[in-house]
């Protein structure tokens, strides 16, 4: 059985909260939902879940991104097995 619409467009939204670190309760919820309906009005036909994900950081408050300078230990040719 698809999905419907607002099915997709919802758990994309969950998705991405989640993997932005926050655990959505029940006023995340509600939020989702606000805007999952929003971006269904303002799109029926088209590309609802792009809509979505443009108008998600109007609707939450994300957490800006840790970046270090660093990624990861320097990289030396004998790391790779030359020599």
């Amino acid at each position: 059985m698809e999905q419907l619409p607002c099915q997709k467009a919802l758990d994309r939204v969950i998705a991405y909260l989640r993997g932005s670190g926050i655990h959505p309760g029940v006023n995340e919820c509600c939020t989702a939902l606000e805007l999952v309906g929003h971006a269904l009005q303002q799109a029926p036909d088209g590309d609802y879940i792009k809509l979505v994900m443009e108008l998600l950081p109007q609707y939450f408050e994300l957490p800006q991104p840790k970046l270090t300078l660093e990624a990861g230990p320097e990289l030396l040719r004998g790391s790779m097995g030359y020599e």
